[in-house]
């Protein structure tokens, strides 16, 4: 792949995190990393959470307590 994510391009996604699911989300390529072997590492940033976000911070939370 010659050309990178696109910074700042908003797309709808899933995140799944400790077997639960969390729809609907709306996230940005916030970094890109060229591998320069035709692939390409990215971070993404959350943008909207627009129904579970209250869920999923809890969840969160309870994750980050157990450790």
């Amino acid at each position: 792949v010659s050309e990178g994510p696109e910074h700042g391009k908003t797309f709808d996604c899933s995140i799944r995190v400790g077997g639960k699911e969390f729809n609907s989300c709306k996230a940005f390529i916030a970094w890109s990393y060229d591998k320069k072997d035709g692939t390409w590492n990215a971070g993404i940033a959350i943008k909207e959470f627009p129904d579970d976000r209250d869920k999923f911070q809890t969840f969160l939370e309870g994750i980050h307590q157990k450790t």
